[in-house]
């Protein structure tokens, strides 16, 4: 598999059949003058402008939606949003703490965007959500203008339909994780690299060299090592695939390592100093012995991976086929690299052992521009039966969803009625559209029939889940004192000092703090069962949350020290003593 196209020309039409020659004339045309690459010139800046006002109003309805109107999901919503109200709370943006306790699994850039929101909306559901769905805006106006800049507009704007529409990244873009920005910086990293490549050695592909550095530095403070071991991987292999050897000195190597380190080795350093276990933990443990053990026991069966990645591409996971066949006969280097980013980054995880659906994300970016490509080369090749087959394979997922939906979750509740009415709709739009429309208007059918069904989603999923204790830590909070003690009963409600804005006390728990209440004062964070009876008995007032397992044996041993305030599907809170205070509030709770 090797390019052999001359260092200016990033699509090889020598390498092309004549039929695809006719179909890329006129951006090839562009591409083929290296100072001119991306400028789009056959349409005016006012394009530009158009379409990317559209995208941001599109994708910012699509991912803002009922942003709040969910409890935080656990553990990662609850985790990903008591760091930074830690930090936040004691001013303290270089050791990250979950309810007091270190926690050094991952690096601190995410963690800062959360607090810059957390100033400025204040702490709740949407500011908590509100930077996620930002990088996933951001990742969709990147997709196009890399897409329209490599290929056409058309392709462009397809490429962000696509990425913005894909399930699990619509999905994700909903939910508090690191995931969304990792794909972002480091999407933006590979973007630099390859739109720099279209230009002659000189000022223009420094900037986008160093632009490349930049936003691997900051995918670096985002997720840790990988934001150098994936552009190193990738661009070594495209680099060996297509002999482009001498371009390597044009790569601003020195500088831009340096601009890299600039950026990540303050934070690195800052910690290592506050907290001397740190690169033992955060290196060995976090990345070597996460990545080659089954440390965090998340290893996974060989078809986990490829069917997350399928699955969440719904509902384009039938186009993959078909656009992979397309390319395989018409490699460039454009293409090649996309290529080898999604594949090597695919690889990379699928190997691991330690795998999580997330982690398929930044695969997604690649795809959605080769996906793109395909397509805006079948609309002007009607009847190819790549759509066909990807109607065919959108029409089965969606009746898969109904069917497995409609026995795992509560459809007389009203607001999933409505979900499932309107999957049900998206399938009859997707069936006339593909009898009667042209393709690329089956296509915007396609988004925008899936967009309805995941905001509808979005609105009834609050009443499905009822794992958050939201409704119990609301209970709580007018209840308490300052003095007051919350105690979580062998378990680590993550959401619990988000939604009371404090800390608790966790009774016999470690899980995955074992190693930071190892290096922490855990005095008034953390405490044996003999000590939190001894301590639970005295006559001040204490609340506890456990579980409801847990309450049943409790009140049959200790039934004179438990008074149940308040109770959900899963959990209790329950107070060592008769409650006190204002009868409002003790009504309020009563009736809630």
């Amino acid at each position: 598999m090797r390019c052999c196209c001359p260092t200016q020309q990033p699509l090889e039409s020598a390498q092309l059949d004549s039929t695809v020659k006719q179909d890329m004339l006129s951006t090839a045309a562009s591409l083929n003058q290296p100072d001119s690459v991306g400028l789009d010139l056959t349409t005016s800046k006012k394009t530009w402008w158009q379409d990317i006002l559209l995208l941001i109003v599109a994708f910012a309805i699509l991912f803002g939606a009922f942003l709040g109107n969910r409890p935080l999901t656990v553990p990662d919503e609850g985790r990903y949003a008591e760091i930074p109200r830690e930090m936040v709370s004691t001013g303290d943006y270089i050791t990250p703490r979950i309810n007091g306790v270190k926690y050094f699994e991952k690096p601190p850039l995410f963690y800062w965007m959360q607090a810059a929101s957390y100033h400025v909306l204040g702490i709740n559901e949407w500011s908590i959500r509100i930077p996620n769905a930002l990088m996933g805006l951001l990742g969709v106006l990147l997709v196009y203008t890399t897409a329209r800049k490599l290929y056409s507009r058309r392709t462009g704007l397809l490429a962000g339909l696509i990425l913005g529409t894909f399930g699990l990244y619509s999905s994700m873009a909903h939910l508090v994780t690191l995931d969304m920005s990792l794909t972002f910086f480091l999407s933006a990293t590979f973007c630099c690299f390859i739109l720099g490549n279209q230009h002659h050695a000189g000022s223009i592909r420094n900037r986008y060299m160093w632009g490349m550095y930049f936003f691997a530095a900051l995918t670096t403070l985002t997720k840790g090592l990988i934001g150098i071991i994936f552009p190193c991987m990738i661009i070594f292999t495209w680099v060996l695939f297509t002999s482009q050897w001498r371009e390597i000195k044009t790569y601003c190597i020195p500088s831009g390592f340096l601009l890299l380190i600039l950026i990540t080795a303050p934070w690195h350093i800052l910690v290592q100093i506050k907290n001397p276990e740190f690169f033992n933990y955060y290196f060995i443990d976090q990345h070597i012995l996460r990545y080659l053990t089954d440390a965090e026991k998340r290893s996974q069966p060989f078809w986990f991976l490829p069917s997350a990645l399928l699955i969440g591409m719904f509902p384009w996971a039938g186009l993959i086929v078909p656009a992979i066949t397309h390319y395989i006969n018409r490699l460039s280097k454009i293409n090649l690299f996309l290529f080898l980013w999604a594949s090597l980054i695919f690889i990379f995880f699928w190997i691991s052992k330690s795998q999580l659906i997330p982690y398929v994300l930044p695969v997604y970016f690649p795809l959605s521009i080769l996906i793109a490509t395909y397509l805006d080369w079948s609309i002007e090749h009607p009847r190819h039966w790549g759509v066909k087959f990807s109607l065919i394979i959108t029409i089965l997922l969606s009746i898969t969803a109904l069917i497995v939906g409609a026995f795992v979750l509560d459809i007389s509740e009203p607001r999933m009625a409505v979900t499932f009415g309107l999957l049900i709709v998206s399938i009859f739009i997707t069936l006339i559209t593909a009898w009667k429309a042209s393709e690329i208007n089956t296509m915007i059918a396609i988004a925008a029939s899936t967009s309805l069904f995941f905001m509808s989603f979005n609105f009834s999923y609050p009443p499905t889940d009822t794992r958050s204790v939201k409704d119990l830590a609301v209970a709580l909070k007018p209840l308490l004192n300052q003095n007051d003690t919350v105690y979580s009963f062998h378990n680590h409600y993550q959401d619990l000092p988000v939604y009371l804005g404090r800390r608790v006390v966790m009774v016999d728990y470690y899980g995955e703090i074992w190693f930071g209440l190892e290096h922490t004062n855990h005095q008034g964070l953390w405490m044996t069962e003999k000590e939190f009876w001894s301590s639970w008995s005295k006559p001040s007032q204490q609340f506890m949350l456990m579980s409801l397992e847990e309450y049943d044996t409790v009140i049959k041993t200790h039934p004179d020290q438990i008074y149940e305030l308040k109770r959900n599907h899963h959990n209790v809170l329950v107070s060592n003593l008769p409650v006190s205070r204002d009868s409002h509030s003790i009504d309020s709770l009563k009736r809630s």
